[in-house]
């Protein structure tokens, strides 16, 4: 039996091209805990980003919880960014 995890919150932090920063968007729950699995979060974000690298968690291990990405927004940064 596989171990249970807690799931994972993803919240992106965009930036633009230039590397200006954007906001954030909300956080949001993805299927797959692995922090390194990264097309889940993509797909959450419903716009199109590339992410950069990981910021922060709230556990100690490479599963669930909460999860920080910068991420670079390639396109119109959306009303619900703050």
């Amino acid at each position: 039996m596989p171990a249970r995890s807690d799931p994972r919150v993803v919240t992106l932090v965009l930036v633009s091209s230039g590397g200006d920063v954007l906001g954030a968007l909300p956080p949001d729950e993805v299927e797959v805990p692995w922090w390194s699995e990264v097309a889940s979060v993509v797909s959450a974000a419903g716009l199109p980003v590339t992410v950069l690298r990981l910021l922060s968690t709230s556990l100690p291990a490479q599963l669930g919880g909460a999860v920080s990405y910068l991420a670079e927004v390639a396109g119109p940064v959306p009303a619900r960014c703050g």
